[in-house]
Formats: structure tokens, sequence, C-alpha cells
């Protein structure tokens, strides 16, 4: 459902709702929105504890401010980040779910 993208060495300091972390070798710290549990696609015992960030992205050639995206270690798939349906709705974008 949400927006995914790739981040290593993630550090959280609830104390002040921000984390760090690395993409593309370079070092980001940010606020955080909230922490969320994702079920992994591929096993259904396993879930995940996920930060939700707010990045402003373009996307097909528009703008859009504030889209969630949760950070995780993605470095096992072949893409950075996960498109996720809050964007394509957002864009436009026909999503069937059935």
């Amino acid at each position: 459902d949400t927006c995914s993208l790739s981040t290593s060495n993630i550090i959280v300091n609830d104390e002040t709702s921000t984390l760090q972390f690395t993409y593309a070798n370079t070092r980001y710290t940010i606020p955080f929105e909230k922490a969320v549990r994702v079920k992994s696609a591929t096993a259904e015992d396993d879930e995940q504890r996920r930060h939700v960030v707010l990045l402003d992205v373009t996307f097909n050639g528009t703008d859009y401010r504030d889209v969630e995206f949760n950070l995780c270690d993605r470095s096992h798939m072949e893409y950075d980040i996960l498109i996720g349906k809050n964007l394509l709705q957002a864009a436009g974008v026909v999503v069937d779910v059935s």
C-alpha cells in the first residue's frame, strides 16, 4: 500500500521523533511520522517494524508533497524504491487490487 525506500544504517531517536539513515552513500537526518508493522509478502510469519517518513517526489512529471515512505533494507531486491498504491492513486493511475 505504501511506498518503500531502501536504506541502511537506520538510527532512531524516539525522543525527538527523528531518524538517521543512509541512501545512495549519503547520510540523512529527518523526522519520522510513525512506526508501522509490515508483513512480508514472501513469508506469512515474517513481520517487521518500519518507520514512515514523508518525502516530496516527482512522479511522471508531477510533484507530490508529503508522500509516505517506509524505510527498509531492499538491497536483496532489484529496485531501491517500491512505488505504493498511495502514490499511484494520487497520480491517478488505475490500481486493480482484486
